[in-house]
């Protein structure tokens, strides 16, 4: 004996003596998509288990957990309800680059003397000097990585500036500097740290400034580093003034890349997690994979720029986050990309373009003892060729978008590519404001890399924002699908129920009709009778509901024939059919046709649903439902439903026939 899943979850530890044991899928007719088996265990079926009750329990319903079809199925208004929240965020990241470009108030080109306060610029005109040097030379903070060659040890960098003494609490703003340092100003210790520091701030007596020219010293010592010395951070500067007016920036700095790192690596962090839990006990689809391993890169973006990392590890490691972070995220969107359209010899050489890559970067990364500056330069090498390989494929989702969007295509394909389209088209933009060498610099300001590094950071919780959206929506829905289904129970129930309680079988059939047009909330029903009795069969109109015109429920005797109409083509094809809007079926739209429509038929919504009602393999008849009360087609939900009752129907109509012919034959 052999059960369905919704008949075990009824039954399960309600009848004693009775086990039930999972065997798996099976393919049954009119269940799209199969259906979960359960063997039902016999007293003497039964084996002993010496293993514990309670735990055999706990590791049996955890393989259900896992057999259970997937919440995360991409459907379109899950898929719509998340793009959208995406897209609402994603806004919010366009919007501070676009404002980083047009107001100069966070940008580094606007030069502290336009400001209204009194601030001191010494961003420019900086001297180095190291131990092995007897001259100074010039030092750009804006391009600090030129100098990754020439930059290791002890060393000195000076600077000599003109300002006034009347500051009342003057502070002084550096920007980042990687190692152990002292600074002076005048010959005077102002402050230092002995590790790297994303923002040297240091506050000092106002005596301490001359009035004319000053003199800034740093005296450093680093290892071996890619930016080497001191680097300005563009949206602070490097500026002297009010202790008020600078650490008013500094503030505002801390928050944002500071705390707001750690809040958005460690929200990362949590996804990650959940994901991987959801990974390991579920057998999920292919989709989600992707979506798991896109998040999983993109949070190597996030550590890349975490202080902690950059303290931590080498710089081989650390740059190696970041090609992973962006190269490989890239890379990975044209394997889900080619999963979405089923083009499987593209997903299968995407995989293997991934592993190959990432060996290569791990090649030419991991080698700390090679010269920052060839260091650069395969970074470059590695960072050209993900964009050689992403930049075509990008234009290849562009083409593919622009036909599906030209054939107004509204699937699930085609807002997933539209996602990975707009995905793809930042991470590549982000690579190449990664480009070093000058290349970059010469082409990208400093407020569009900015914008381009903040979008960097906040992609992993965009794209998990995308995947979370999707599994609770896809929740709600798999909720509301398991109300109907439970409302669909209680319809078979019902009608059994009906069935037994009524002597007269033209009353049980009226009443089973009524009661799935209340289900349905069909406003219109007539079920006809095939009347084979003379040379030309016909169908007979015996049963009629009418939401709108009670008086006239049952008494229309309407005539029709089996060879002409909506319901001829059902009863040839002996398929149910589920029409969304009848007025615009193609199908039955042709006057010449011989299952055209009847013109004088009115509808209101235009949805309908026709059922053969056959018996031990021969047409008794076939019934019809029209117009949903709340003017909605009718669902698939509605359409399984009343494929079930119309077979209880079809039964009842036989045993009415037999009875009838029963009495002419006594």
């Amino acid at each position: 004996i052999c059960i369905t899943r919704q008949v075990y979850e009824q039954v399960n530890e309600k009848i004693e003596g009775i086990d039930f044991k999972q065997v798996g899928k099976a393919s049954l007719k009119n269940i799209r998509g199969g259906a979960d088996i359960y063997h039902v265990l016999l007293p003497h079926e039964k084996v002993n288990h010496k293993s514990s009750p309670r735990f055999s329990n706990a590791w049996r319903r955890f393989q259900q957990f896992r057999q259970q079809t997937s919440f995360v199925q991409f459907n379109k208004a899950s898929l719509f309800t998340s793009t959208l929240a995406s897209l609402f965020l994603l806004s919010f990241a366009i919007a501070g680059g676009l404002m980083n470009v047009f107001n100069g108030g966070t940008s580094a080109e606007r030069t502290p003397a336009s400001l209204a306060s009194p601030l001191t610029d010494i961003s420019s005109d900086w001297k180095y000097k190291t131990e092995g040097m007897t001259d100074w030379s010039d030092f750009d903070i804006k391009k600090s990585w030129r100098y990754a060659d020439d930059i290791t040890g002890k060393f000195k960098l000076s600077k000599r500036f003109e300002t006034s003494n009347d500051y009342k609490s003057p502070s002084i703003v550096l920007g980042i500097i990687r190692d152990r340092h002292r600074v002076y100003l005048n010959g005077n210790f102002i402050g230092g740290a002995d590790r790297h520091t994303d923002l040297a701030m240091y506050t000092f007596d106002p005596r301490l400034l001359k009035a004319g020219s000053n003199e800034i010293l740093v005296e450093a010592e680093t290892e071996r580093s890619l930016n080497p010395g001191l680097s300005m951070i563009p949206d602070v500067g490097t500026s002297l003034g009010e202790f008020s007016e600078i650490s008013e920036k500094v503030r505002s700095n801390t928050i944002r890349f500071h705390v707001l790192r750690n809040v958005y690596f460690g929200l990362a962090l949590t996804v990650l997690i959940g994901c991987f839990g959801f990974l390991i006990a579920r057998r999920v689809p292919m989709n989600f994979v992707y979506s798991f391993s896109i998040l999983l890169f993109s949070s190597l973006q996030l550590a890349y720029y975490s202080p902690w990392i950059n303290e931590t590890f080498d710089y081989p490691f650390v740059r190696f986050l970041k090609i992973a972070g962006l190269a490989i995220t890239s890379l990975l969107l044209i394997p889900a990309f080619s999963k979405v359209y089923a083009w499987q010899k593209t997903e299968v050489v995407g995989n293997l373009m991934i592993l190959i890559f990432s060996g290569l970067s791990a090649t030419l990364l991991f080698d700390s003892g090679i010269a920052p500056s060839i260091f650069t330069d395969r970074y470059n090498l590695v960072i050209g060729i993900a964009l050689a390989i992403s930049l075509p494929w990008a234009v290849a989702m562009l083409v593919k978008m622009g036909s599906a969007l030209s054939k107004s295509e509204k699937t699930v394909s085609t807002a997933f590519g539209f996602a990975y389209l707009l995905s793809s088209f930042f991470l590549t933009s982000s690579m190449l404001v990664s480009l070093k060498a000058g290349v970059s610099q010469m082409f990208v300001p400093d407020a569009i890399r900015r914008h381009f590094i903040d979008f960097s950071l906040t992609f992993p919780l965009l794209f998990s924002t995308f995947v979370i959206g999707i599994a609770i929506h896809d929740y709600i829905q798999q909720s509301k699908s398991a109300k109907a289904r439970r409302k669909k129970d209680s319809l078979i129930l019902e009608a059994a129920h009906v069935i037994s309680k009524t002597m007269s079988v033209n009353t049980a059939i009226s009443e089973l009709q009524r009661t799935t047009c209340a289900f349905l909330q069909a406003t219109r029903s007539t079920v006809y009778v095939l009347q084979d009795s003379s040379s030309s069969p016909t169908l007979l109109a015996e049963f009629s509901f009418n939401s709108s015109d009670s008086s006239k429920e049952n008494k229309a005797k309407a005539v029709i024939s089996v060879n002409r109409g909506v319901i001829a083509y059902t009863l040839k094809n002996l398929t149910p059919l589920l029409i969304e809007d009848i007025r615009t079926d193609r199908r039955f739209s042709d006057l010449k046709s011989d299952y055209s429509r009847d013109s004088e038929s009115r509808f209101n919504t235009g949805s309908c649903m026709i059922f053969p009602l056959t018996s031990n393999g021969k047409v008794v008849g076939a019934i019809t439902y029209a117009d949903k009360e709340s003017h909605l087609p009718f669902s698939k939900d509605d359409f399984e439903a009343a494929l079930q009752i119309s077979t209880q129907l079809a039964l009842l109509i036989d045993n009415r026939r037999l009875a009838e012919q029963y009495r002419v034959a006594n």
